[in-house]
């Protein structure tokens, strides 16, 4: 004797997204005018200075994945994915001396909304 099976509910398919092509335009345009102008900077600049640069940069941006990760878990996307890129930005402008307490910041205000 076979064994009924329930019917199965079938959920209407996701409307397919459309990609807006004049945003993708703008965003490759930017993101290669970004590049070019970065390159042309660092090619002018003393070599000490770009790889501190460089080096506050990346510094940056892993002191501010304690932010970006904490606000994943929390809810918090928007915010985490702010505090990684103003981490970032100031790494790269400041070291570790202003990306930690940014990052700091960032944390306490994602944990402070998660309540």
């Amino acid at each position: 004797m076979a064994t009924p099976t329930l019917p199965t509910a079938k959920r209407p398919a996701a409307p397919a997204k459309q990609k807006n092509n004049s945003t993708s335009i703008v965003s490759i345009l930017a993101t290669a005018g970004g590049a070019a102008l970065g390159a042309a900077l660092v090619r002018g600049l003393p070599p000490t200075a770009a790889a501190r640069l460089l080096g506050g940069a990346i510094m940056g941006l892993l002191v501010g994945l304690l932010p970006w990760l904490l606000g994943k878990r929390k809810g918090q996307e928007r915010l985490g994915k702010q505090g990684l890129g103003w981490c970032a930005v100031a790494g790269t402008a400041f070291g570790l001396l202003l990306a930690g307490p940014v990052a700091l910041g960032f944390t306490a205000v994602i944990l402070r909304r998660a309540k």
